[in-house]
C-alpha cells in the first residue's frame, strides 16, 4: 500500500513480519524486519532510507486490556461493560457493553 500511495519501491519479499507481546506495556507490537541490506525510496514523500539486515520498522501497536482496565477508556461515554468473554488463558477477550441500557455493544 505504501508503494502505491507514495510512489515507493519497497520490496515486500525483503521483509519478514515480526510480532511480539510486551507484558509490561500490555500490548502487541507488529514490525517488519529487513532480511537484507537495501535502499528504499518513497518518491511521493521525498524520502530515501537505507536498511541493514535486521533493521525493523514498527507498523502497529495493539493495546490489550483486562476487564478492570477496559472500564477506564469507556468512562463517561455512556457505555458500561456488562460482560467480559475470554479464552481459557485470558489472552484474548471481547467486552460486551451497553449504551445507557439500550442493549449490547460488542468490542473485541
Amino acid at each position: 500500500m505504501v508503494n502505491e500511495a507514495l510512489d515507493g519501491d519497497f520490496d515486500l519479499a525483503a521483509f519478514a513480519h515480526v510480532a511480539f507481546y510486551d507484558p509490561e506495556r500490555a500490548w502487541i507490537e507488529m514490525r517488519l524486519r529487513a532480511l537484507r541490506p537495501m535502499r528504499v525510496h518513497l518518491r511521493g514523500a521525498g524520502i530515501e532510507r537505507s536498511f541493514e539486515a535486521g533493521d525493523e520498522i514498527r507498523t502497529e501497536i495493539s493495546c490489550k486490556y483486562n476487564a478492570r482496565i477496559a472500564r477506564g477508556p469507556v468512562a463517561g461515554t455512556g457505555l458500561d461493560v456488562v460482560d467480559w468473554l475470554t479464552d481459557d488463558e485470558e489472552l484474548f477477550a471481547v467486552a460486551v457493553m451497553e449504551r445507557d441500557g439500550t442493549g449490547p455493544v460488542i468490542a473485541g
